[in-house]
């Protein structure tokens, strides 16, 4: 990686997530050493991953990043003891925060900001994912500890590409739906731009024996597929669970019982 000029200058980064941009404003500080470590973990995870657009585009949202003097506000709860640093203030579509955020924090935030972008035509899908060599997407839900990183890990070292880990960009674009990998760091799996417009989605169950069983039940789908949906601030909106409800009616399912047999899982997966 180049090494970083030590300019003062105000840094503007354009991350490209699921056909959205996110406008990434960073303005002068006298801590430029601050500044230009959040430049750096920008660059190296978001560039390095092919999220950032090399020109500048119209955004969706903007994230304003100013000096930690300007916003540094520590509010102390009285009776519970606990103490909180502001960290972001919301107004219409924008965020303006401070250097005194980490890259983790403003990983947080795009994710906050994605959920409210697909608020007409999308969600956030707790789910492992990978791609085959066809460009079609296996998503696998399973509840925590139920395997879907597990068989992600596995089929990813099998040629299939890995597209996510927890987090899948989920978004029906042209009467289709789509996939898009997340910018995020998931447990040990860097962020890399990916998406697919097909996609085939497993509920995992673990078994000693690999089976595969297609579903059609739609109401037990959709049951299943709220049960794996990210959700903000607890509450369905209702825009959003009519865009899980076409998602559900819209996409093919399948029961997959699961083993660690790597051999049997990729066999099960490319027959049918």
């Amino acid at each position: 990686m180049p090494k970083m000029k030590k300019n003062n200058s105000k840094n503007d980064y354009f991350l490209e997530v699921g056909n959205f941009v996110i406008k990434i404003e960073l303005f002068p500080t006298e801590n430029i050493i601050i500044k230009n470590l959040l430049r750096r973990e920008i660059e190296k995870v978001w560039g390095g991953g092919k999220f950032l657009s090399k020109r500048a585009k119209a955004s969706d949202w903007i994230i304003r990043i100013f000096p930690a003097e300007k916003g540094t506000k520590i509010i102390h709860q009285k009776f519970s003891g606990e103490s909180y640093i502001l960290t972001y203030k919301r107004n219409g579509r924008k965020f303006t925060t401070f250097y005194h955020v980490s890259f983790y924090s403003l990983q947080m935030f795009v994710k906050e900001i994605l959920d409210s972008l697909l608020a007409n035509d999308g969600f956030i899908l707790h789910a492992s994912s990978v791609i085959d060599k066809m460009g079609v997407a296996h998503v696998f839900l399973a509840p925590r500890e139920g395997g879907k990183s597990t068989i992600g890990k596995l089929l990813g070292k099998r040629g299939f590409s890995r597209l996510s880990d927890d987090n899948l960009i989920t978004r029906k674009l042209k009467s289709a739906w789509n996939f898009f990998s997340p910018p995020f760091v998931e447990k040990d799996l860097l962020p890399l731009k990916k998406e697919a417009e097909k996609a085939r989605i497993y509920f995992l169950k673990k078994s000693k024996k690999a089976q595969l069983t297609p579903l059609k039940n739609r109401k037990k789908i959709l049951k299943k597929v709220l049960q794996n949906v990210w959700v903000n601030r607890g509450v369905f909106e209702k825009a959003k669970l009519k865009n899980i409800m076409d998602f559900a009616s819209n996409n093919n399912f399948y029961l997959l019982k699961s083993t660690l047999n790597v051999n049997e899982m990729q066999k099960i997966i490319n027959e049918n």
